[in-house]
């Protein structure tokens, strides 16, 4: 789920399997994959926060197939820049926080791509799926841990107008916690 090299202690990642084991969301069978809806996990330890978004490219893109003109491609390409600081998407107030790492993945990307980064290798197949997702995940540091009691993601919702809402699950030292985050409700308190 996180991937992190910044030497964060053992503890983030016992959290992050306590995330991954708080109750799944799917409301219609479907699965992860919803159109208008991603999911948002948590860590935090310390002065480390770890995030990892799943959305359908649909949300962040308005489309799901690899693109097909110069205007899908720059649709891609701004995408990515974006969602490479999630710093300037998701905020945590006066927290001080500063991206240290990040990683996007998606079967849309190709090798070289704007991303920097290989997705899957069966491009052909990739090519015909009708569900690309996007996976992107953060490691954030802060200055002042002590602020660090919530975030807001309205950064996140005016920048990708197509994701309607953002199941988020977190665990702090404060315990797990769950919720969601809307365009109309784009605070959450730790």
């Amino acid at each position: 789920m996180f991937h992190s090299n910044i030497g964060v202690p053992a503890f983030v990642y016992a959290l992050v399997l306590t995330v991954a084991a708080l109750p799944a969301y799917s409301h219609d069978g479907h699965g992860a994959h919803e159109h208008g809806i991603g999911e948002l996990d948590i860590a935090i330890e310390g002065d480390i926060v770890e995030l990892e978004l799943t959305s359908p490219g649909i949300n962040l893109l308005g489309f799901e197939h690899p693109p097909r003109d110069a205007e899908e491609q720059e649709t891609l390409d701004k995408a990515v820049r974006s969602l490479k600081d999630g710093t300037t998407l998701i905020a945590f107030g006066e927290a001080g926080c500063e991206l240290v790492k990040s990683s996007i993945q998606s079967p849309l990307l190709k090798k070289g791509g704007p991303a920097g980064r290989p997705s899957d290798e069966d491009s052909d197949e990739n090519d015909h799926d009708e569900h690309a997702d996007f996976s992107v995940s953060w490691s954030v540091k802060c200055a002042k841990p002590a602020s660090l009691n919530g975030l807001n993601a309205s950064a996140f919702f005016a920048r990708f107008p197509g994701t309607e809402k953002l199941r988020l699950k977190a665990v702090t030292s404060k315990g797990q916690t769950s919720g969601e985050l809307t365009a109309g409700t784009p605070k959450f308190r730790f």
